[in-house]
């Protein structure tokens, strides 16, 4: 259920931010990151990471935006 509410809220937002996602639904960051790899498997959700410089490992990413993709995009993480 909660993974449909998420989903559909981006869809209605266009692009959602982790923090204000976990906001709305009441629930940590890493925990909104782990429900939204099952839509990023699937192909309808996209993640941009922001502010991770140079670094091949982006955990420490400045802001986190997810974003729901059309049926002809492809699911790829972004880091900027």
């Amino acid at each position: 259920m909660i993974l449909q509410q998420l989903k559909l809220y981006i869809e209605q937002h266009g692009r959602s931010s982790r923090k204000d996602l976990a906001n709305h639904f009441g629930m940590s960051e890493d925990g909104v990151d782990t429900m939204l790899d099952v839509w990023i498997r699937k192909g309808a959700i996209n993640k941009e990471l922001i502010g991770c410089g140079s670094d091949l490992c982006c955990q420490n990413a400045e802001d986190v935006w997810y974003r729901s993709l059309k049926a002809d995009e492809l699911s790829v993480t972004v880091v900027r």
